[in-house]
C-alpha cells in the first residue's frame, strides 16, 4: 500500500503557528512509518525549504507545482491523480496512532468518516449555484466523506473522480469570485456523485466521528483544533 501525503504551506497561517502546522505533519509522517513500508509527501519547492529546519523521517519527496489561487483541494487532487498503484492518501493533520485494519486497508475505496450536507445551511447554500452551474448530475445527495484519509484500490474510480472534480473546480473558477468556501464541495461532494453513479457505498475508520471514537479506533484529526494551544502542546511532546 502507498502512503502519500499533500503539503503546501498555507498562504495564511490557519494554525495556532506554523510550528504547530509543521510539527503535525511530521509526526503524522513519523506514525505512518511505523505502521507503513513507504511514505511518500507531493509538495513544491518553497514550501519544501520550510521544513528542512524540523528533523524530517526518512521518506520520499515527488516537487510538484502548487495551485495559485484558493481552490486549493486541487492540489489534492493533482496527487490523487498521480497515483498509479492502491494507495492511501492522509491529511497532513491526521495521525494515525494505530494500524488501520486490515479489512479497511482492503477495501474499493475508504474514508475517514461519514460527512454531511443536509443538516448544514452553509453547504446548502453553496450546493444551490452549484446546481445552477450544472457541475453535477444528482438533484441533492444528502451524504459526503471525511477526506481526513481517502483509501483506493481502485485506480479507475480515482481518476472518474480526479476528472470530474477538476470539470467542477473548472466551472467554478470559472464562475465564482470567492472559491476558499467550495473546497470541501468540490473534494466530499464530488466523490458523493461518482459513488452514487456507481452505485458504491465506501468503508470508513469510524462511521460517525466523535474524538473519544477517534481515538479508541486509533486516529486522531486536528479540524477545528488547529487554533488549540493544548492540541499544539501535545504535538510538541509527541514530535520530541
Amino acid at each position: 500500500m502507498n502512503i502519500v501525503y499533500t503539503w503546501h504551506s498555507a498562504k495564511k497561517v490557519r494554525w495556532y503557528n506554523k510550528d504547530f502546522e509543521i510539527k503535525t505533519l511530521i509526526v503524522s509522517l513519523n506514525q505512518s512509518l511505523k505502521f507503513f513500508n513507504r511514505v511518500t509527501l507531493y509538495t513544491d519547492v518553497k514550501s519544501f525549504e520550510e521544513l528542512k529546519n524540523y528533523t524530517l523521517p526518512k521518506i520520499e519527496v515527488v516537487f510538484k507545482k502548487r495551485v495559485e489561487h484558493n481552490l486549493w483541494v486541487l492540489d489534492k487532487i493533482a496527487t490523487y491523480e498521480l497515483q498509479t498503484e492502491p494507495f492511501l492518501h492522509i491529511d497532513a493533520d491526521f495521525i494515525f496512532t494505530k494500524n488501520p485494519s486490515e479489512k479497511f486497508l482492503n477495501s474499493e475505496v475508504g474514508f475517514q468518516s461519514l460527512d454531511s450536507f443536509d443538516k448544514c445551511e452553509f453547504y446548502e447554500k453553496k450546493l444551490k449555484k452549484i446546481k445552477l452551474l450544472n457541475i453535477y448530475k444528482e438533484e441533492f445527495i444528502p451524504y459526503s466523506f471525511n477526506f481526513g484519509v481517502y483509501l483506493c484500490n481502485n485506480i479507475s474510480l480515482n481518476k472518474d473522480y480526479c476528472t470530474t472534480a477538476k470539470n467542477a473546480a473548472k466551472k467554478l473558477i470559472e464562475n465564482t469570485s470567492s472559491l476558499l468556501s467550495y473546497n470541501v464541495i468540490v473534494e466530499q461532494y464530488t466523490m458523493s456523485e461518482v459513488l452514487n453513479n456507481k452505485k458504491t457505498y465506501p468503508s470508513f475508520l469510524i462511521e460517525n466521528y466523535t474524538e473519544e471514537q477517534a481515538e479508541k479506533t486509533g486516529f486522531i484529526h486536528i479540524l477545528n483544533n488547529k487554533n488549540n494551544k493544548n492540541y499544539y502542546e501535545t504535538i510538541q511532546k509527541k514530535y520530541i
